[in-house]
């Protein structure tokens, strides 16, 4: 009964048109969003589809910038953006772009993919954002994913420990970083 679907699409619908057929058709399923469904710069298409349908649409984990955010938030009207702290700039960076969501009332989840130190930052992200309540958590098994920081960041119904070492919380595999060290 507390399950949402989440569906994303990974940039894979050709344009807005196909894109709202395709909504209204998930719609009897009541996802909690439809993500990533169209190209990052397809701005009109974004704002065709949001106006469109129903289901929450979710975007931005290919935007860099605080502008595009903006942009992004005010052209579109998404529901849901989803900076990426390793391309927007960092923490810094994504802290503003939390402030501009939650001023156009915007719900920011965070994207975090490829490595426990992405996990971390995020992690501290959500900690310090009170309007934020989720985080894409990646499940891939690579090795880097898996094993460069030393901490594993177990899910337990769902939810994820805040790591409370200095920094970041994190502490580096340093055996890791000598075994994928590329020497020219």
């Amino acid at each position: 009964d507390d399950v949402e679907l989440m569906f994303d699409i990974g940039l894979g619908w050709p344009d807005a048109n196909h894109a709202i057929r395709q909504v209204q058709r998930l719609e009897e399923f009541r996802p909690y969003w439809i993500e990533e469904p169209l190209w990052p710069d397809d701005t009109a298409g974004y704002r065709k589809l949001a106006d469109a349908v129903e289901t929450r649409i979710a975007c931005g984990e290919e935007d860099v910038t605080r502008w595009e955010f903006e942009n992004l938030i005010e052209k579109t009207r998404v529901d849901v953006v989803q900076p990426d702290v390793t391309r927007v700039g960092g923490i810094t960076e994504s802290m503003r772009i939390v402030q501009i969501a939650d001023l156009t009332g915007t719900e920011t989840v965070f994207h975090s993919w490829s490595t426990g130190i992405i996990k971390a930052a995020t992690l501290q992200l959500v900690a310090a954002s009170p309007n934020v309540r989720w985080f894409e958590y990646c499940v891939a098994d690579t090795e880097l994913n898996k094993r460069l920081v030393t901490e594993t960041f177990p899910l337990t119904d769902g939810k994820v420990a805040i790591p409370t070492g200095p920094g970041i919380g994190i502490e580096l595999d340093e055996d890791v970083i000598r075994e994928f060290t590329v020497n020219e």
